[in-house]
């Protein structure tokens, strides 16, 4: 029976280690407001990157929240568009 024990507790502290370690990605969220703080609907977030097969990825919500998961680490470039809004320079 102590060595079932001993072999159990080895076990799952080999399998914790490796799944803390293949845990490599991130995410970015946030909310896309306008000036007065207000959230802004239908809002389309786009993040660019090297680091990414295909190098793009969109998110958008209703309620002008985001959130990108699964991000591996790199350099990224977010770019904001919605309805009525102008690019800002």
């Amino acid at each position: 029976m102590p060595r079932r024990c001993v072999a159990v507790a080895f076990f799952l502290i080999v399998t914790g280690a490796v799944r803390l370690s293949a845990q490599t990605t991130s995410v970015i969220q946030g909310r896309v407001v306008d000036a007065h703080g207000l959230a802004i609907a239908g809002s389309e977030v786009i993040l660019s990157s090297p680091a990414l097969i295909g190098q793009v990825r969109t998110a958008s919500d209703v309620a002008g929240s985001y959130r990108v998961p699964g991000l591996p680490a790199g350099i990224y470039s977010l770019r904001v568009s919605a309805p009525g809004f102008s690019a800002k320079q």
